[in-house]
């Protein structure tokens, strides 16, 4: 909106004669602004699914990864499993030879041990099974069991 006064007088020697203009502009086109406006939008568009491309291959890649590491843990559990079968199934063979008197108290302490251990890495074989399968189930949207 806009506000402007004149004097202007016809000839010399006549009084002076004062107007007053109101002026009032109404924007009906598309100017340059709208067109600034929607060329960001798009802009802001196009970077958006950009990113959603890079997130959804992030989470895809990041499920796979999950997946993998489970089916890790499931071997390891196996393989100490096995591992923890023998030890035992050895530690009742020198422990019957220990009785026998056939074998010493340091290597009958020795198989004690080892089947200690295998039973120690047995236990922590599932328990790191069961954090990689309540990870994969986050990687998945899921909540843990």
């Amino acid at each position: 909106m806009s506000v402007t006064t004149t004097r202007e007088r016809g000839a010399s020697g006549e009084s002076w004669e004062q107007t007053v203009t109101l002026g009032l502009r109404i924007p009906l086109g598309s100017g340059s602004r709208s067109r600034s406006r929607v060329a960001s939008a798009n802009a802001e568009a196009i970077e958006a699914e950009a990113q959603l491309q890079i997130e959804l291959e992030r989470l895809l890649a990041e499920t796979e990864m999950a997946h993998q590491r489970v089916e890790l843990r499931r071997q390891q559990v196996a393989a100490a499993e096995r591992r923890s079968d023998l030890a035992q199934a050895s530690r009742g063979f020198f422990e019957k030879a220990f009785r026998l008197g056939e074998a010493d108290l340091p290597t009958r302490l020795r198989i004690e041990f080892e089947a200690a251990e295998a039973e120690r890495e047995r236990a922590r074989a599932r328990i790191d099974l069961a954090a990689a399968i309540s990870a994969q189930r986050q990687a998945l949207g899921l909540l843990p069991e």
